[in-house]
């Protein structure tokens, strides 16, 4: 994902780090977020539909279902078309595939929020682990610091390095959690719609 962080951040927050039970959460968070975003681009192409759609046709999604019907991964939605009465007719259709789009996003967004508050927190507990070990080593040299000089530069020097560490763990661990999911949903929903899409 991020090829300019270093290999501190990466030790200390890993892929590994994200199946811990602390962070198992954060990365369900994401996954959720992540299929909120399919059904988000479904609804969307549901809604370019229609809008394409000749005026005077107003059954709906109704005229997608000999298409479907044809294709290995339309059979779900074929189904849903079916059994969801709102999609048979295009005010009613149009309406709800904008009102499922937009829940859609609200609650990605909802998650996703949630997933880098519980991302940031973990990496603030890491940085502050590194922040009292670095402090225990800096406490040892004051006995031997007179004039206070070494001190007050390993104090600059460790807070310029922890909040640049800080910074690049929220970041990369942000990145991972967001970017992942999505490639990997939007190239299934690709798969799903439209297998040559995909390729």
């Amino acid at each position: 994902m991020a090829n300019n962080v270093s290999p501190v951040v990466r030790k200390l927050i890993s892929v590994r780090t994200f199946v811990q039970p602390r962070l198992l959460l954060a990365s369900a968070m994401s996954v959720a977020a992540s299929l909120l975003l399919g059904v988000s681009l479904i609804c969307t192409a549901g809604i370019v539909c229609l809008i394409l759609q000749p005026a005077n046709s107003q059954n709906g999604l109704l005229h997608l279902l000999p298409q479907l019907s044809n294709s290995a991964t339309g059979r779900l939605p074929e189904s849903i078309i079916q059994s969801v009465p709102w999609l048979h007719q295009n005010v009613s259709a149009l309406t709800t595939l904008t009102i499922a789009f937009a829940a859609g996003m609200a609650f990605r967004w909802l998650l996703r929020s949630l997933a880098n508050s519980l991302v940031t927190a973990n990496s603030l507990a890491v940085v502050q682990r590194l922040r009292q070990h670095i402090h225990r080593k800096a406490i040892r040299l004051e006995p031997a610091d007179l004039s206070g000089e070494q001190s007050q530069a390993t104090d600059r020097l460790f807070r310029e390095a922890t909040q640049s560490l800080e910074s690049s763990a929220r970041s990369w661990g942000h990145k991972w959690l967001q970017a992942a999911p999505d490639i990997f949903v939007t190239g299934l929903t690709a798969l799903c719609v439209h297998w040559q899409l995909a390729v």
